[in-house]
């Protein structure tokens, strides 16, 4: 094999530094990024699209395939496929990424107790039961995906940058330009498919490089593999695989000289997503019947228009254009020409591909990508834009008002992108719908200055952060407990970030000594190499143990806050589980043997209820059963209970009541309907006594059941 430089590429300093250095940095960049993005997660999946996709990983996660239950799904995202079952018409990137993060929020739903929901509730709308315990966990572990998917990005584009020959300073300033000052940070909260496309092309082009630069074919291939997920992430970026192909055949021409070598290596990465691409092809199959079906194909028949409305809007309107959401674009066009000469096949692959996107996107009958927040078509060009600012940070404008010109929409882009992590997109369009209409309040969200989201999300309350919610909630002490700790050491991987650059860790490492004080002629005392480092591992030591306490303190303050936030439940009967359990006495027919599931295909839809199940004593093939179920005999230890009823308003045949050492203290009967009501009962003259709760069901006919859930006893 013979390979020889680019010799396109400016010989730097930093490229005598060992790489493993550079990927101590990248990883600091990323566990920096991760535990920041974690700590502002929402921890919901608000848009219907990442429901669904969310489903399919559910399905997977149990050994059910891709088909998802059509339950709680908006018509029209599943198809019908083989077999009759219904499946998402989206590619399984996404929803292959985040079984690990499904299986995060099925491990905390195990530890969680059932009335941690309250620490889900508070928006206007969700497309899946918000208070479904096993849903939240679930659906809060799958949002934490992006989080690790734009922290990926941006340790990447280090590396990539890096590799491109320009500084490390420059390139820690793109990293954190990309995490800061773009939609990545807003997106870094969804659960969209769009950052995980922008971080496999990166993969493809920082690994093709490296692996033709080095001669590893196995880091080809990796590249391909890559450059096909990217397709498996969103079909339509299969328009960036001839762009990639132009990208990187001329440099492979010009690094391996062997023709055969050569040959090796541009098949590695063709067969890598050659590979990709047959799986995705072999799921299609699975799914539909074909292996070029997607499920897009009634779309495709009425998708494409002309483009004028759909550039304008990707391009300057105030709901989606990537001039007013990321104006530091304008920056990366001022750097074009020194960007050609450092990385000339990059940027041709950045702009190329960015007009690719905006032409195919202006045509798709829903340019605007639904409800969401900015470009989201855009997103996978994101990290080539930012990519082209590495010229500017490298060697800024010598006019002044052009350098600081620069750095003024840089500084824009950072305040537009905080605002998107402010409050749900789906709250801002639900408001939007109540304030103009249901007939007029997209093409406001779309056109109207008035409602543009970085003003007007700053008016929303409260903020749409986990952590306060954690903090307002005692029955998730534990985890209000554990986001402080990650706070702290949030701080702690930022101050090692910084530090490195800053060159703050230097004084651990040299120690002088001066003579008597005042002595100006006292020899310097220099400490031997061998002390330097003992003198700055024991810096270290303490000051991890420092930050280490520090932790601590924070995970116990944040614990005791969120305990004494509000009231505490002493008692919780959730009827959550397939059997009432065990001291639960029940008699007659009408109460079975567990609650049942409070959605059914086979009556009229219950509103009110807490969870996925209920007492609901209605059955649609006997509506005569009766009888009567007991709780467990408890000690009441708290001032007030509260519990939610519905089903037939008769108090002397339909009612739930609280029996203290035998005698009655309270009745409460329903609503007449389906709806529960929540009633409250003062319990403080009987605090410290026995008590059991009986619901009773001795009517027939219409109206004759009853539905109850959600005792809570609080101190």
């Amino acid at each position: 094999m013979s390979t020889r430089l680019d010799p396109t590429r400016p010989a730097q300093a930093d490229d005598s530094q060992p790489a493993g250095g550079l990927q101590v940095r990248a990883r600091e960049i990323f566990l920096f990024l991760i535990c920041f993005f974690v700590l502002q997660t929402s921890g919901h999946v608000f848009s219907p699209d990442g429901v669904v996709v969310g489903r399919v990983t559910e399905s997977i996660a149990h050994g059910r395939g891709a088909q998802v239950d059509p339950k709680w799904i908006p018509a029209g995202y599943l198809y019908q496929g083989t077999g009759g079952a219904r499946y998402a018409k989206y590619p399984p990137g996404l929803s292959l990424i985040a079984l690990p993060f499904y299986g995060v929020g099925a491990a905390l739903d195990e530890i969680a107790p059932s009335e941690s929901v309250d620490a889900f509730t508070g928006h206007r709308i969700l497309w899946y039961p918000a208070l479904d315990p096993h849903d939240d966990w679930r659906f809060f572990g799958m949002a934490l995906t992006n989080s690790v998917v734009v922290a990926a990005i941006c340790a990447l584009l280090f590396l990539f940058v890096v590799h491109l020959g320009y500084g490390r300073r420059a390139a820690l300033l793109v990293a954190l330009t990309a995490a800061f000052a773009t939609p990545l940070w807003h997106y870094a909260k969804t659960f969209f498919s769009e950052p995980l496309g922008g971080l496999a092309v990166l993969a493809f082009a920082l690994l093709a490089e490296t692996g033709l630069r080095s001669g590893s074919m196995r880091r080809c291939f990796l590249a391909g593999l890559a450059l096909g997920f990217t397709v498996m992430a969103r079909y339509a970026h299969v328009l960036l695989l001839p762009l990639a192909a132009a990208a990187l055949l001329p440099y492979a021409l010009r690094v391996v000289e062997e023709r055969k070598r050569r040959v090796q290596f541009l098949g590695a990465i063709a067969a890598g997503a050659a590979l990709v691409l047959l799986v995705l092809m072999a799921f299609n199959q699975a799914r539909f019947g074909t292996p070029l079906a997607t499920g897009y194909e009634r779309e495709l028949v009425r998708s494409f228009r002309t483009m004028g409305t759909g550039l304008r809007g990707l391009l300057i309107g105030p709901g989606r254009g990537m001039l007013v959401y990321f104006p530091a674009i304008l920056v990366a066009l001022l750097t074009f020409r020194k960007a050609m000469k450092r990385q000339a096949r990059w940027t041709l692959f950045t702009w190329g591909g960015f007009l690719v996107l905006l032409l195919f996107y202006a045509q798709w009958h829903e340019w605007e990508g639904g409800w969401c927040w900015g470009p989201r078509f855009l997103v996978p060009t994101i990290p080539f834009l930012c990519l082209q600012l590495a010229p500017f940070f490298e060697d800024p404008p010598a006019r002044r008002w052009l350098r600081w010109g620069g750095y003024g929409l840089i500084g824009l882009s950072l305040v537009i992108a905080l605002s998107g992590t402010l409050v749900s997109y789906t709250d801002y369009h639900h408001a939007l719908r109540e304030q103009y209409g249901r007939e007029h309040y997209y093409d406001v969200s779309l056109w109207d200055w008035a409602a543009f989201p970085p003003i007007t999300y700053w008016g929303f309350s409260p903020w749409s952060f986990f952590f306060p919610r954690a903090l307002a909630t005692p029955s998730v002490w534990w985890l209000a407990g554990l986001f402080g700790a990650l706070a702290v050491y949030t701080a702690y991987r930022g101050r090692v970030l910084v530090g490195r650059w800053v060159g703050q860790d230097r004084g651990a490492a040299t120690l002088m000594e001066r003579g008597a004080e005042g002595d100006r002629e006292a020899p310097v005392l220099t400490v031997p190499p061998e002390s330097r480092g003992d003198a700055k591992r024991a810096w270290f030591l303490r000051e991890r143990t420092l930050w280490a306490a520090g932790g601590l303190l924070a995970a116990v303050v944040c614990a005791l806050v969120s305990i004494h936030s509000g009231p505490h439940v002493a008692l919780h009967f959730d009827f959550e589980q397939q059997r009432y359990g065990k001291g639960w006495e029940s008699t007659g027919d009408a109460f079975g043997s567990g609650p049942p599931q409070a959605f059914r295909r086979d009556q009229p839809e219950i509103q009110g209820w807490f969870g996925s199940r209920l007492v609901n004593t209605s059955s649609p093939e006997d509506g005569d059963r009766t009888g009567t179920l007991r709780s467990p005999v408890f000690r009441i230890d708290g001032a007030r209970a509260t519990f939610k009823i519905g089903g037939g308003r008769d108090a002397e045949r339909l009612y739930a009541r609280l029996l203290v050492e035998g005698d009655e203290a309270f009745r409460a009967t329903g609503t007449d309907g389906l709806r529960l009501a929540e009633v409250e009962w003062d319990l403080s003259r009987y605090r410290g006594r026995r008590a059991r709760l009986e619901l009773v069901d001795e009517a027939a006919g219409e109206g004759g059941y009853l539905l109850f859930d959600d005792l809570r006893i609080y101190r």
